[in-house]
């Protein structure tokens, strides 16, 4: 049994190291309801084929990744879109290619605009006295409790989206 290991560890190739460069500072700020920049900086330069992206949404704390893709290799900036969050985050790392590839770098977590929220209590129709109802309740870190609705003479029609 000696004899195989030693012949096995006689015929390994070492593999050359991988050094892709990756991002720093990444950043995520909404520009608009439902969308988004992220922003980066590479102090080691490009990667050859590009940068990874993967976008995580869902209630803060629970996120799940609902999209990916990669952006050019000469970008530092580029924009999101179709976020429905609530909570957003990016996680991004350079590409090189040939299973070469820097580690994920994470960015800051945004929660989305409420005015989209608004927008769709805009466009409620209505006949008769009506008025537009927003809470929202923010507890102990990023989860939140949000109550809206319309209120239409006696009936009131409510979604709440808890933390």
């Amino acid at each position: 049994m000696g004899r195989y290991w030693a012949a096995r560890r006689a015929n390994t190739v070492a593999l050359p190291q991988c050094s892709c460069p990756g991002p720093n500072d990444v950043t995520l700020a909404e520009t608009e309801p439902g969308s988004a920049n992220v922003d980066w900086g590479a102090d080691a330069g490009a990667p050859s084929v590009g940068w990874d992206y993967q976008v995580w949404q869902g209630d803060p704390g629970d996120e799940s990744l609902t999209g990916s893709g990669q952006f050019p290799p000469e970008a530092s900036e580029e924009g999101l879109s179709d976020l429905t969050g609530p909570s957003v985050y990016v996680r991004l790392r350079g590409q090189c290619g040939g299973g070469c590839a820097s580690a994920y770098v994470q960015s800051n977590s945004i929660v989305l605009s409420l005015v989209l929220l608004l927008v769709a209590l805009s466009c409620v129709s209505c006949s008769g006295p009506s008025s537009a109802r927003l809470r929202v309740s923010w507890q102990q870190g990023p989860a939140f409790t949000l109550d809206f609705g319309v209120v239409q003479g006696l009936v009131t029609n409510s979604m709440s989206v808890p933390k």
